[in-house]
């Protein structure tokens, strides 16, 4: 996951640093490092005030984490994202916990109109989804699936 070692570089620099100078320590090229800064501050990992960008409790909390125990603090973090909570729901309306992927691409482009096309937003989902062990995308029916996540204090 590219936000894993966007948090890296900057624990590995004091936790903060100028946007600048992290991207070119990245290799990515600069609106990419910005998508993933943003997407890092979605989850509440990093903040990024003016040109300053500089971890956060909890993305020093995830690093200190164990690969496994990484994917449940960030599925935690993803379920309390408003548009995953609302394909999480979405899902749950379902006998299977599934549904068709043009459907929700097309729901999404309603439920967020002046965001990314839906089929980027989809993706991202799926993607971020995959990672946090929440979803299932099955690319050759164009299904997306709920994996049901056990209870706190369970597993």
């Amino acid at each position: 996951m590219q936000v894993t070692g966007l948090l890296e570089i900057l624990a590995d620099h004091g936790g903060a640093m100028d946007v600048f100078d992290l991207d070119e320590l990245t290799g990515y090229e600069f609106g990419t490092t910005l998508a993933v800064v943003k997407a890092a501050e979605l989850l509440d990992f990093l903040d990024s005030p003016k040109n300053r960008v500089l971890l956060t409790t909890a993305g020093r909390e995830y690093l200190h984490r164990t690969p496994e125990t990484r994917k449940v603090f960030l599925a935690q973090k993803l379920l309390a994202l408003p548009t995953m909570r609302w394909i999480v729901a979405r899902l749950r309306e379902s006998p299977d916990l599934e549904a068709d992927g043009a459907e929700l691409r097309s729901e999404l482009a309603g439920h967020l109109p002046h965001a990314e096309p839906a089929a980027a937003q989809f993706r991202t989902i799926v993607a971020w989804g995959r990672t946090g062990r929440i979803l299932r995308y099955d690319a050759a029916r164009d299904r997306l699936h709920l994996v049901e996540q056990p209870a706190p204090g369970s597993a």
